[in-house]
This record gives C-alpha cells, sequence and structure tokens, in this order.
C-alpha cells in the first residue's frame, strides 16, 4: 500500500509542474521549394560568401570592412546554415531549451531502399528526411507525440512541414 500512495504521490506531482494541454489550430504558411536548382544555387551563394569571409580576414576583419561590406558580411552570417536541407528557424528553438524527452509515433512507414520514417525524423532540422505513418489509406488518425520534461521551457509555437520535401 505504501508503495501505491508513493507512485501516486510522485505522479501528482509530475503533473503539478507539467504544461497543460493546449489545443493548436493550424495556419498555411509559405510553401518550401527544394529544388535541385535552388541547391546549385545556395551552394554557389555559400561559396561566395566562404571567399568573403576568408577576404574579410585577410583585410583585418570585421572592424575593417567598410559599411556596405558589413552589411554583406551579416547577411551571409544570417543565411548560414550547414546544408541546402537544414530547416532552421529564427530565435531559439526548444532545442537549446532542452529538446524533447521522447518522440514516438502511433505508426511509422517500414524502411526501405536503405531509408527510415521512424518518429524522430520529424525533429532532427532535416528536409531530407520524414516522418511517414504507416497505416494503409490516408493516415488519418495517425499523429505524432512530444513528450517535455516538466521543466522544459513553454512552448509557443510549431512549425510543421507538410509532406516530404526531399
Amino acid at each position: 500500500m505504501k508503495k501505491l500512495l508513493l507512485g501516486f504521490s510522485l505522479l501528482q506531482v509530475r503533473y503539478a509542474f507539467a504544461q497543460p494541454v493546449k489545443e493548436m489550430n493550424p495556419k498555411l504558411g509559405s510553401l518550401i521549394d527544394k529544388t535541385p536548382a535552388g541547391e546549385i544555387t545556395w551552394n554557389k551563394q555559400l561559396q561566395a560568401c566562404e571567399a568573403f569571409f576568408k577576404k574579410a580576414d585577410d583585410m583585418g576583419g570585421y572592424d575593417k570592412l567598410s559599411a556596405a561590406d558589413k552589411k554583406r558580411y551579416d547577411k551571409c552570417s544570417e543565411d548560414e546554415m550547414k546544408g541546402y536541407w537544414d530547416a532552421i528557424g529564427d530565435g531559439c528553438s526548444w532545442y537549446c531549451g532542452g529538446g524533447p524527452d521522447s518522440v514516438w509515433a502511433s505508426s511509422s512507414l517500414k524502411p526501405m531502399a536503405g531509408l527510415n520514417y521512424k518518429a524522430d525524423n520529424a525533429h532532427d532540422l532535416s528536409y531530407k528526411t520524414a516522418w511517414v505513418e504507416g497505416v494503409p489509406g490516408n493516415g488519418i488518425g495517425q499523429y505524432l507525440v512530444y513528450r517535455f520534461s516538466a521543466q522544459a521551457p513553454r512552448i509557443t509555437k510549431i512549425i510543421v512541414v507538410n509532406g516530404y520535401v526531399k
């Protein structure tokens, strides 16, 4: 009986600090165009920015640049990403706040051709991967669950990319 009461008490404490569940009403954002031509253009821009960063270093650093060059440098710094397929937004994401404790899905498509479609893909910051539900039909009723610790920062916005962008 003591174990049961202790378990119930811990459960109460856990939920006393948890965030309330909020119903979300999605809004259509912008369309993402990830084409082979776009990737080529992005890579050329990245190479130009890297050459410009080297030039700035050779000139003595940021403080030695003209106002126009500082503007160009800042623009390159804002646009800098690891790759064309990265999904990075403005500001701090839930990753810098600790990220989810776990992610799971009601179903996932079985791996094929060396690719997997697991729930973790839905938050790996890459447009090249995807969670794909794994039931026959249109997937109606399938879902993802993100679990956060009770001490995690409050989530104020979630951006979902619908479809397999790759």
